[in-house]
């Protein structure tokens, strides 16, 4: 039997709900959904769901992945290379025992083995909120879709710096690993 309450304005939540949940699997956003309790993966044109394709994306935003090469600022130069811990809030490893273990065994550190991608749209909205911010020359080479781009102030980058308050505020991203490990993201 299905409750339905007496305030049918109630009924609101749930719809948040359900449309939340239905944002990774269209392409908007991969963080702050429930996808992230099952450790679903849709980015860059793939996805790890047993039914739903990544076909299904009606939105481009988790397919458009960067590779940021360098910059002179430590929020995205942080990105640049191999990470082994939370960075900015921007994802997490959970490393299972017995991955740390063959790691150990093949005398690697599992921590310095993480490359990442940023979806472009997580790009726009760090170069946005450094520029709100007032920080100026920021340098950044960063490749995307196999062509890499340079740009001395990519505060003033129209393409980079222009993210709107919704963008910011509801199309959040975490970053993505470059390859697959089968490790948790959360």
């Amino acid at each position: 039997m299905i409750f339905i309450p007496k305030k049918k304005w109630l009924l609101i939540f749930p719809a948040i709900i359900f449309i939340n949940g239905l944002f990774p699997h269209i392409g908007l956003k991969n963080i702050q959904a429930l996808a992230m309790f099952s450790n679903l993966q849709t980015e860059g044109g793939e996805t790890n769901h047993l039914w739903i394709p990544s076909s299904f994306q009606i939105f481009n935003n988790l397919e458009d992945l960067v590779s940021i090469k360098r910059s002179n600022h430590k929020t995205l130069n942080q990105l640049s290379g191999y990470v082994s811990k939370r960075t900015q809030g921007i994802t997490t490893i959970l490393a299972p025992k017995h991955y740390v273990e063959y790691m150990k065994d093949k005398n690697e550190d599992f921590r310095t083995t993480f490359k990442y991608k940023i979806p472009f749209v997580k790009l726009q909205n760090i170069v946005t909120q450094l520029a709100n911010k007032g920080v100026r020359n920021i340098e950044l080479v960063y490749e995307r879709e196999g062509e890499v781009f340079y740009t001395k102030n990519a505060e003033l980058d129209p393409l980079l710096s222009y993210a709107s308050i919704f963008q910011i505020k509801f199309l959040s991203q975490r970053a993505v690993r470059e390859y697959e490990r089968g490790l948790c993201m959360w």
